[in-house]
């Protein structure tokens, strides 16, 4: 307990003008023990809350350019290609020159280049080019199975012979039954056609789901995606897991030739 300044100085022998010195610092110190210290306020910061999406905004397969470009930095070196590690690849690097860190297709078409599922020869992508059937078999095969895998021998296709460069992975898919072909009759894969929405919402939908799926709503989401459309399942099931997005007012344009940069996209965002 502090003493007060009365007894302080009367304990001290000293003039008065130093009595009165002393008492005046004194009584400035008890004041001082007594007051409790002022209130500390912690500048609170800014909470980032969650946006929902109202319907009709980007999905997963359109989303933030600077996200995509962010995940690009996730790539690690090593492996084998179609596997999580590229050998010789450095994280944060983009060997493609075509393809601006503006572009929507940035992230997905760096990770597909940089893993040897897609090839940029001379780093062109060329994202908004098509891309034929034969391309598109075999980008599905690297990323289930990576460079190795084994194929029948016997082809299942009569317009794709065991000479075809694109033989070995057309087989593999249709082994997974990822394809059936692209006829009626199941006899034809069509390698060298321009592969459409509707080509790739079913490979996609296949290759994660397996042949056997079922949307949840039988009621089209697309006016021109309607139940008699042989991809209506996937087109809707795509939709569903937030993977397809139209290309005009409520239309999906299933028979439109999809973008190298689009493809690319469906790979990394839906199927990686």
């Amino acid at each position: 307990m502090l003493r007060s300044p009365s007894k302080i100085l009367g304990s001290l022998a000293l003039p008065a003008a130093g009595r009165a010195l002393l008492g005046a610092v004194a009584l400035i110190a008890a004041c001082s023990a007594e007051s409790p210290p002022p209130p500390v306020f912690a500048s609170p910061d800014a909470e980032i809350q969650p946006v929902a999406l109202p319907d009709g905004q980007p999905t997963l397969i359109e989303q933030d350019a600077g996200a995509r470009e962010a995940a690009v930095s996730s790539v690690e070196g090593g492996g084998q290609p179609g596997s999580s590690k590229e050998a010789g690849s450095t994280p944060g690097t983009c060997p493609v020159t075509d393809v601006p860190p503006s572009s929507p297709y940035r992230a997905a078409v760096c990770w597909a280049v940089t893993q040897q599922i897609i090839e940029a020869p001379g780093g062109l992508f060329k994202p908004d080019d098509g891309l034929e059937r034969a391309l598109m078999a075999r980008h599905l095969v690297l990323l289930k199975h990576g460079s190795s895998f084994t194929a029948s021998k016997t082809p299942l296709f009569d317009d794709v012979p065991a000479s075809d460069p694109s033989f070995a992975y057309v087989q593999r898919l249709a082994e997974d039954l990822i394809t059936v072909g692209c006829t009626v009759q199941g006899k034809s894969f069509c390698p060298h056609q321009l592969g459409t929405n509707a080509h790739a919402a079913s490979l996609a939908v296949r290759t994660k789901h397996g042949p056997s799926f079922a949307p949840a709503s039988s009621s089209p989401y697309f006016v021109d995606v309607t139940p008699q459309h042989w991809a209506f399942t996937a087109v809707q099931l795509l939709l569903e897991d937030k993977a397809a997005s139209s290309c005009a007012a409520q239309k999906y344009c299933p028979d439109t030739a999809i973008p190298r940069g689009r493809w690319a996209m469906l790979l990394h965002d839906y199927l990686k």
